[in-house]
């Protein structure tokens, strides 16, 4: 009998929750405020562009702003890169292919004034517009500082070695990625500015860069030679695009020599363990010149023999390059 008071008492109950929940469903919900100029933006001219930033306080509604400004430009820099890729059939192979994934980060937007602002309720809207003159003025500026450098940069190579060529074209293929990502910018902030002269600059560097990696020559010779160290090392230097000539392969005198001197030594220890010790000296020459040398030794022990305790080590030796790029591997200095 106690058992059924209960159960009524809680049928009662929730009846009443579900009456309830009725109620606040039925009642008319209150509906945010929106400004008018949000709900009619102002449209975007060949001067300027509007962005339109909601967000719980003043900043953040800013920063949604600007992100709505860095959305539409990064749309128009990603069609004008493709469109000029087409137009000049680049060829660029998959290692140094130039990405149009060129993102304008709207923490770096500037020549952007906040127009209006409007907190309704919980919500502060923001409206930005961006002085697309200043910026155009502001990207042809830096434009001409960093292709000075570029080039200055590449008159230097006619002076260098094959090897240092090929390393320096790494370092610039990343300033090459900039002037591409300004020269984009610059044709959507000013569409009738004369880009084409810029573009042609642009070009040259990426043909310049092709050639050095056509044209450049270097051998890697080994002592003792065709070891699975000279192997894995040859492998690293061409993950990292350096793909270098065994002797043999090459008649004519090269420019540019890696020397690799191995010594790997085999032993057990106390504890009947295998153990496999590298040292590997690397020594660039260029130009009968030694630009760089670098030494590395790993060890590795094992328990199920020799050839488990050399693939141990061989792992240890990548291991240890991983991180490094040309120059820091070879130890080669390189002006960026």
């Amino acid at each position: 009998m106690g058992n059924f008071h209960v159960l009524r008492r809680q049928l009662r109950f929730n009846i009443k929750r579900i009456l309830y929940l009725l109620v606040l469903f039925l009642l008319p919900m209150p509906v945010m405020a929106i400004p008018a100029w949000v709900s009619s933006p102002p449209s975007d001219t060949a001067e300027t562009v509007f962005g339109i930033g909601v967000g719980d306080t003043f900043n953040s509604a800013k920063t949604s702003a600007l992100a709505d400004l860095a959305g539409k430009i990064n749309t128009k820099v990603k069609e004008s890169v493709e469109s000029q890729m087409v137009q000049t059939a680049m060829d660029v192979d998959s290692y140094f292919k130039v990405s149009s994934q060129l993102q304008v980060d709207p923490t770096n937007l500037s020549h952007f004034q906040v127009l209006k602002s409007s907190e309704e309720g919980t919500a502060f809207w923001v409206l930005v517009q961006l002085d697309k003159k200043a910026m155009a003025i502001e990207l042809s500026r830096r434009w001409d500082r960093l292709n000075t450098s570029n080039r200055n940069a590449m008159d230097e190579l006619e002076r260098q070695s094959d090897i240092e060529r090929l390393i320096q074209a790494h370092v610039l293929l990343d300033q090459v990625k900039r002037l591409q990502l300004l020269l984009a910018q610059l044709g959507y902030a000013d569409q009738s500015a004369e880009t084409r002269t810029h573009f042609d600059r642009y070009q040259s560097y990426i043909n310049k860069i092709n050639e050095i990696r056509a044209n450049g020559r270097v051998v890697l010779v080994s002592m003792p030679d065709d070891t699975p160290i000279t192997n894995l090392f040859a492998g690293i230097l061409s993950a990292r695009g350096l793909h270098v000539l065994r002797v043999g392969e090459n008649q004519a005198q090269p420019d540019s020599l890696i020397q690799l001197f191995i010594e790997h030594t085999e032993s057990q220890d106390d504890r009947n363990a295998y153990v496999s010790i590298i040292t590997l000296t690397v020594v660039t020459m260029g130009k009968n010149q030694q630009l760089g040398s670098n030494t590395y030794t790993v060890s590795a022990r094992s328990y199920d023999g020799f050839d488990d305790a050399l693939k141990k080590s061989l792992h240890a030796l990548k291991f240890k390059m991983n991180n490094r790029n040309l120059s820091e591997i070879l130890n080669i200095n390189i002006a960026s």
